[in-house]
C-alpha cells in the first residue's frame, strides 16, 4: 500500500474522537491532528484535547508510551506559542506538579520533554510560570534533587533569569544547603519576604544525600546567575551587591568541606567573579606554596591572588617564578603568570622584587638562540620584558643588547603596515552619471599644471583623446585619490553599434550562374581523343620469343644529355601538364626540329610587359590543364567509350536536375566525382 493509499485509508479525525472509548493511539497517529490543532479550524479537536480526562491521558501517553513518535506528537501539542494545552498546563498547579514528578523516574527522554515544555511556558507565559514556581515547593524540591541533569539545570536557569535579583531567593536556599553542618549564612534583607519558602525548601533537601554532581551544578547555577546579573543593566545593582556580600563569605567553608579537586576548582573560579575574601586568599596562597605542579586548581588559586595582590606575596614570589620557569607545556599557567606580574607591579614591594628577579631569567631563556628550544615560553617572556623595559631605570649592557635585538623584533609585530591603496573601490553614495568631459583619466600625462584658465583649457583640449572603440573621451589628469575611486561610465557614454560602423561598402551579391562561362570555354580546342581498342595493344606474354623479356629502364648515362630536362624536375612542377600513361609513339607527335629553341632576353630599353593578374591566372590554368583534355566534348566521348566503365547517371538525367544544381558547371563537377 502506497503512502497516498494509507492517507486515504485513514479514518476521519472527527470519527476517531467521537468513538467511546477513543483510540488515543489512532488519534495521535492521524496526520491531520497537528494541522487542525495549530490552525484551530476544528473546534471539536480543541474541545476533545482540553477535556480534563483526555488532557490527563495525553500527558500520561507522552510520559509512558514506548513509541517515541507518538510521545513526540504529544509534546508538540504543548510547545506551540499559542498552544491552548500549554496555557491550561501552566495555570493548573496539580497538572504541572503531576508532570514534574515524573522527573524523579530518571528517564532522560521524558525529562527532556518536561524541561522543554516548561521552558516554552517561561517564554510565552512568564507571569503564570513565575507564579507557579514561586508557589510550589514540590516543583522546586523535585527540580533541586534532579539538578544533576542538564535539562533540569537549564529549566532552573530559565526560572532565575526571569526574576529580578531581589526575587532570586532560591540562591540563598542553595547556599545554605551547600554549607557544612553548623555553618549558617546571613540572609540578605531583600530575601526576608521569602523566609517561609527558603526554610521550606531547605527542610525538603537533605545535604548529606547530595552527590558531588548535584553540588557542582548548584555552584554553576549561582555563578551563571551572578554573571547574568552583572551583564544586564536592567538588574538592580543595589540588591545584586547585597547578595554578593552574603554569598562570598560562605565559599571558604564550602571549599574546606569538600576535598574533590574539580569541585574546589569550581569554588575558586566562582570566587574570582565575586569580591575576594581573606579566607580564600589564604587558602590560595597555601595551595601554591604546597603545589609541586600547576594543575587547574593551582591555576585557579593564582588567578584569585591576581585579583587582590598584597605585599604578603613577597614570600611566594620565588615559588611562583620558579614554577613558571620549570613549566614548559601548560599555556594556561603561562597566561595566568603574565596576568599575575601585570597585577603585582602595582605593589612597590612586589615591583622591586620582580625587577631584580625577572630580567636575568628573561635574558637567559628568551635570547635569540633559545627561541627554538623554548618556543612555548618565549612569547610570554618577551611580553613580560616589554612591560618591564620601561620600569628599569638603569639597564645594564646585557639588557641593552637584549632590548636592541630580541625586544626590538618582538615590538615590530605591533607595527601597523599600511595597506596598499585599492585599484578600484565601490562607492557607497550614488553618483550622478558622468559626461565625457567628466570621466577621470586613467593615463598619466606629462603636462605641467598651470593656474591659468587659458592654459588649462588648452591642456584639456590636448589631452582629450577620443577612443573609437568606446566613444569615451579622455579628460583631465586626476590625482591618485581621485583615480582610486572607480565608477563605470554611464550607458549613454557608450556609442551604439551603428555609430561606429566601418565605412559602408557596396552590397555584394553573387553573380548569376549564367554569367559564368561553361567549363572549358576559354580553353584551346583539341581534337577528340578515343582510347584505342583493347586488341590494338600488344600482348607481351603471348609474343613468341619474348617469354623472358622484361621491362627495363634506360640507363641515364647512355642517354643524350641534350634530351634530358634541366634538373630532372617532373613535368607538373615545371608548369606543364602531366604525361599520359601510354606508348610514346601514340602520345607525342613527331619532332619537326631537333634544334633547341633560341632564347632571347629583352634589352633594358624594352620594358617587360607585365600582364594583368586575371590574365595570368587564366594562362596558368590553361597551362596546368593543357596536358589533360577535360573539356565537356572530350568527357562525352569518354562516356560513350565502352572501355570506360561508367556507372553514374546519364548526362541527360544529371543535367536535367535543375533543382539540384545551379549551373552546368556544378553538374559536370558532380559527374566527375561520381565517375
Amino acid at each position: 500500500m502506497s503512502l497516498w493509499d494509507k492517507i486515504a485509508f485513514e479514518e476521519n479525525l472527527d470519527t476517531l474522537i467521537a468513538q467511546n472509548p477513543p483510540d488515543y493511539e489512532a488519534i495521535l497517529k492521524n496526520n491531520d491532528l497537528l494541522r487542525s490543532y495549530i490552525s484551530k479550524d476544528n473546534q471539536n479537536i480543541l474541545q476533545f484535547l482540553l477535556d480534563p480526562q483526555h488532557f490527563s491521558q495525553i500527558i500520561s501517553t507522552m510520559l509512558t508510551h514506548a513509541d517515541r513518535k507518538i510521545a513526540n506528537v504529544c509534546a508538540e501539542l504543548f510547545v506551540g506559542k499559542n498552544s491552548p494545552m500549554l496555557k491550561k498546563l501552566i495555570t493548573e498547579k496539580e497538572s504541572s506538579e503531576s508532570m514534574i514528578k515524573n522527573i524523579e523516574k530518571g528517564n532522560l527522554v521524558k525529562i527532556g520533554y518536561i524541561s522543554r515544555i516548561f521552558q516554552k511556558a517561561a517564554e510565552y507565559h512568564k507571569d503564570d510560570f513565575l507564579s507557579l514556581f514561586n508557589s510550589s515547593l514540590l516543583i522546586l524540591s523535585v527540580l533541586t534533587k534532579s539538578i544533576h541533569h542538564t535539562a533540569v539545570l537549564d529549566l532552573l536557569q530559565s526560572f532565575l533569569n526571569l526574576q529580578q535579583p531581589e526575587d532570586q531567593w532560591i540562591i540563598f536556599s542553595y547556599l545554605q544547603i551547600l554549607l557544612p553542618k553548623g555553618k549558617a549564612a546571613t540572609c540578605p534583607k531583600c530575601f526576608l519576604k521569602y523566609k517561609d519558602s527558603i526554610i521550606g525548601l531547605i527542610k525538603q533537601i537533605q545535604p548529606s544525600q547530595l552527590t558531588l554532581s548535584q553540588k557542582s551544578n548548584m555552584i554553576k547555577l549561582l555563578m551563571e546567575t551572578n554573571k547574568a546579573n552583572k551583564g544586564n543593566e536592567q538588574k538592580n545593582n543595589k540588591f545584586n551587591k547585597e547578595i554578593i556580600n552574603a554569598v562570598a563569605p560562605c565559599l571558604a567553608p564550602i571549599y574546606e568541606a569538600n576535598e574533590d579537586k574539580e569541585f574546589r576548582t569550581l569554588i575558586l573560579t566562582f570566587a574570582s567573579t565575586l569580591k575576594p575574601e581573606k579566607d580564600l586568599l589564604n587558602i590560595s596562597a597555601k595551595l601554591i606554596l604546597r603545589s609541586t605542579s600547576y594543575d587547574n586548581l593551582a591555576i585557579a588559586a593564582l588567578n584569585l591572588l591576581t585579583l587582590s595582590p598584597s605585599k604578603t606575596l613577597v614570600s611566594l614570589m620565588p615559588k611562583i617564578v620558579n614554577s613558571f620557569v620549570s613549566d614548559k607545556t601548560n599555556t594556561f599557567h603561562h597566561m595566568s603568570f603574565v596576568n599575575f606580574i601585570k597585577s603585582t607591579l602595582k605593589i612597590p614591594e612586589l615591583k622591586q622584587d620582580i625587577l631584580s628577579r625577572l630580567p636575568p631569567l628573561i635574558i637567559e631563556n628568551a635570547s635569540a638562540s633559545k627561541w627554538r628550544t623554548n618556543a612555548s615560553q618565549v612569547s610570554f617572556y618577551l611580553e613580560i620584558a616589554d612591560i618591564l623595559d620601561s620600569l628599569i631605570e638603569k639597564p645594564n649592557s646585557p639588557w641593552l643588547s637584549f632590548r636592541n635585538n630580541e625586544l626590538t623584533k618582538w615590538r615590530a609585530k605591533n607595527e601597523v603596515v599600511e595597506v596598499p591603496k585599492p585599484v578600484a573601490t565601490s562607492s557607497d553614495q550614488p553618483k550622478k552619471p558622468l559626461i565625457d568631459e567628466e570621466i577621470p583619466n586613467t593615463i598619466q600625462t606629462n603636462s605641467t599644471p598651470n593656474n591659468s584658465s587659458s592654459h588649462s583649457t588648452n591642456i584639456a583640449a590636448q589631452n582629450t583623446v577620443a577612443i573609437a572603440a568606446t566613444g569615451i573621451s579622455r579628460g583631465e589628469v586626476k590625482t591618485d585619490s581621485e583615480q582610486s575611486s572607480f565608477n563605470f561610465p554611464p550607458v549613454n557614454s557608450f556609442p551604439s553599434f551603428e555609430e561606429n560602423k566601418e565605412e559602408e561598402k557596396p552590397n555584394f551579391n553573387f553573380p548569376d550562374a549564367n554569367a559564368f562561362p561553361s567549363f572549358g570555354e576559354n580553353q584551346e580546342e583539341k581534337p577528340n581523343f578515343n582510347f584505342p581498342e583493347m586488341n590494338s595493344f600488344p600482348d607481351f606474354n603471348n609474343t613468341p620469343g619474348n617469354e623472358d623479356e622484361k621491362v627495363t629502364f634506360p640507363d641515364p648515362e647512355q642517354e643524350n644529355a641534350e634530351d634530358k630536362p634541366v634538373f630532372g624536375f617532373p613535368a607538373d612542377s615545371a608548369g606543364f601538364g602531366s604525361f599520359p600513361d601510354m606508348p610514346e609513339a601514340a602520345s607525342f607527335p613527331p619532332i619537326q626540329n631537333q634544334q633547341p629553341e633560341k632564347v632571347e632576353f629583352t634589352t633594358p630599353q624594352e620594358p617587360t610587359q607585365i600582364k594583368p593578374q586575371k590574365q595570368l591566372q587564366m594562362q596558368t590554368q590553361q597551362e596546368q590543364t593543357s596536358g589533360d583534355d577535360t573539356s565537356f566534348d572530350h568527357f562525352m566521348a569518354l562516356v560513350n567509350n565502352p572501355c570506360w566503365e561508367y556507372s553514374g547517371p546519364s548526362p541527360e538525367e544529371l543535367f536535367g536536375q535543375k533543382d539540384r544544381f545551379t549551373s552546368a558547371e556544378e553538374a559536370f563537377t558532380c559527374l566527375l566525382n561520381q565517375s
